[in-house]
């Protein structure tokens, strides 16, 4: 079947697509319904990235995405996730996690930006000592709060070595217990020796 529907890059380059799949396999471009009168639809992605992109589109095999560069995997990502292709959104995600060694903080962004918490948790210790302030700029308005929360309780642990908050009650490693208390609106005081504990 003939493609009816045409899609420029930002650098004109022309993709032909079928609206059945657009339809079928994306949340976010126009379908059947969306008549665009013959006119070619401007995208704000380049031509490495649509060409990627739409490889997720159409019923054949999926782009290996393995070897991409950060650059254009974080391109991939984003563009995935604005026009809402969700079998790229999975595998970009899953790639992700190749590069939170190296770029913790451009993964970090991505997921909270999109909301993918598996990835927040498995990236957050790689930010442990970078500063505040260079993790916090890149964070939506939402997720500072907490970032800071977990940054204050990690200093607590971090501070107070000793062996007494080593083990909490029922045998918990206290370091864990008040780093899921970071969750909560009030947070654990900490002296020397000794521990408080809001109320349950």
């Amino acid at each position: 079947p003939e493609a009816d529907i045409t899609f420029c890059s930002t650098d004109g380059t022309h993709f032909q697509l079928q609206r059945k799949f657009l339809e079928a396999n994306t949340g976010a471009f126009p379908g059947s319904e969306f008549d665009t009168r013959g006119e070619v639809v401007h995208l704000t992605e380049s031509d490495c990235i649509l060409r990627i992109l739409f490889g997720f589109v159409h019923p054949r095999k999926h782009p290996d995405i393995e070897e991409l560069s950060f650059p254009l995997l974080a391109g991939v990502a984003e563009a995935a996730e604005k026009y809402e292709i969700f079998s790229a959104i999975n595998i970009c995600k899953l790639q992700m996690r190749q590069f939170v060694p190296t770029n913790a903080v451009e993964v970090l962004a991505y997921a909270t930006k999109h909301d993918h918490p598996t990835l927040i948790k498995e990236v957050a210790p790689h930010l442990a000592r970078l500063p505040a302030i260079q993790i916090v700029e890149q964070l939506p308005t939402r997720y500072v709060v907490p970032w800071v929360r977990r940054l204050r309780c990690n200093a607590i642990v971090v501070a107070h070595p000793s062996p007494s908050l080593n083990i909490g009650p029922y045998g918990i490693p206290f370091s864990r217990m008040l780093l899921n208390l970071c969750s909560q609106p009030k947070l654990p005081t900490v002296t020397s020796g000794q521990r408080t504990l809001p109320p349950p």
